[in-house]
C-alpha cells in the first residue's frame, strides 16, 4: 500500500498487484466496503483512544477475515465488516489495557523500595533453589517446612552436625556462584 498521510482510504485500483497477490483471499467488494465504512471506523477507533494506524490495521484484518467468508451469504457486507472491525478494536483495546496495567504494576514495584526488595529477594531465592543439588534442596525444603536439623537428621539417619555442615557449605558455595565472592 502507499504511504498514508491523510485519513483517506486508498482506492482498490491504487493498490499494487504485488500487494493484492500477497493476500489472495482479499476481494475487491470487501475492500471497497471497507473504504465506505472507513470514516466511521476511524471515528470509533479515535473515540476508543486508538490512533489511525491501529484503526487501519484492525480494519485491514477485518477485510482479510471477511474476504475469507462466503460474501454472497452475507446480507449486509458493510454491517458485517464493521461488526468484525469492532470486535478487533475491542481486542486491541483489551491488549493495550493489559500492557498498561502491567506497566502500572512495574512502576509501583520500582517506586516502592520495600516491594522491589521483596521481588528481588524472591527472584534471588528462586535462582538459588534452582541451583541447589538434590541433597541441599532436600535439607532446605525440610527447614522451610519447619523441621529442625535434629529432626531431619533422625529422618535421614545422619548426625545433625553433618547436615548443618553440608547445608552451610552448600549455601556458601551458592553465594560464591551468585555473588562472585569467596
Amino acid at each position: 500500500m502507499s504511504d498514508f498521510h491523510t485519513s483517506d482510504w486508498p482506492h482498490w485500483k491504487t493498490l499494487s498487484s504485488s500487494f493484492k497477490n500477497s493476500f489472495p483471499a482479499l476481494t475487491e467488494d470487501v475492500y471497497n466496503a471497507a473504504g465506505e465504512i472507513w470514516p466511521n471506523a476511524l471515528k470509533a477507533a479515535r473515540y476508543a483512544g486508538l490512533d489511525e494506524s491501529d484503526a487501519r490495521a484492525a480494519l485491514f484484518k477485518a477485510i482479510v477475515r471477511v474476504s475469507q467468508k462466503n460474501v454472497e451469504q452475507i446480507h449486509s457486507l458493510k454491517g458485517y465488516l464493521f461488526t468484525t472491525y469492532g470486535r478487533l478494536i475491542r481486542r486491541v483495546i483489551d491488549e493495550q489495557k493489559r500492557y498498561t496495567s502491567l506497566e502500572l504494576i512495574n512502576d509501583d514495584i520500582s517506586s516502592d523500595q520495600r516491594v522491589a526488595a521483596v521481588v528481588d529477594n524472591d527472584i534471588l531465592l528462586r535462582e538459588l533453589v534452582a541451583r541447589m543439588d538434590p541433597d541441599l534442596r532436600r535439607i532446605y525444603e525440610g527447614l522451610i517446612l519447619g523441621y529442625s536439623f535434629e529432626e531431619l537428621a533422625r529422618k535421614e539417619r545422619t548426625p545433625a552436625n553433618l547436615l548443618r555442615s553440608r547445608f552451610s557449605r552448600g549455601i556458601r558455595r551458592l553465594a560464591q556462584e551468585v555473588g562472585g565472592r569467596k
